[in-house]
C-alpha cells in the first residue's frame, strides 16, 4: 500500500526474491504468477514472450519434425538453427518450415544435399 500525502492509496503487488522465479501464469491477458519461469530449454515471462533452445539431429533423409518443450499460443514465433557437428563443408544449411504450436518441420543440407546432421536451435514466440 502506498501513502500519497495524508491519504492511503492502493495496494500494490511488490515482486521480490520469493515471487520473482516461479509459475508464470495470466488470467485475461493480464500476468498473475511469477515474473520469469525457467526449466529445460525455456525461458517463459509474465509479458508473454517465450524462448526456447536445444539440441536436434534431424533423421533420415535430413527432414524430420523437431518437437519443442513447450507450447506457442500460434504459430508465427521465430526459430533459427546452426550446425553443431563436426560436419566440415563450406555449404551447410537449416531450414524449417510447417510450424505448428508445437514443433516443426527441420530439414538440414551439406552442400545442397539433405543430409543428416545435429543442430542447435532457439525460437522466440508468446505462450499467451
Amino acid at each position: 500500500q502506498h501513502r500519497s500525502a495524508s491519504a492511503w492509496g492502493e495496494w500494490y503487488l511488490t515482486y521480490h526474491t520469493g515471487n520473482l522465479l516461479g509459475t508464470v501464469s495470466q488470467s485475461a491477458g493480464v500476468p498473475t504468477g511469477a515474473v520469469f519461469e525457467s526449466g529445460t530449454g525455456f525461458v517463459k515471462f509474465a509479458d508473454g514472450t517465450m524462448i526456447l533452445e536445444g539440441n536436434y539431429v534431424t533423421t533420415g533423409t535430413g527432414t524430420s519434425t523437431l518437437t519443442l518443450a513447450k507450447t506457442f499460443v500460434g504459430s508465427n514465433y521465430a526459430i533459427v538453427g546452426s550446425n553443431n557437428t563436426s560436419v566440415s563443408a563450406s555449404d551447410i544449411t537449416v531450414k524449417f518450415a510447417t510450424k505448428t504450436t508445437s514443433s516443426v518441420l527441420a530439414s538440414t543440407t551439406v552442400n545442397g544435399v539433405l543430409t543428416t546432421i545435429g543442430l542447435d536451435f532457439v525460437a522466440i514466440g508468446r505462450w499467451f
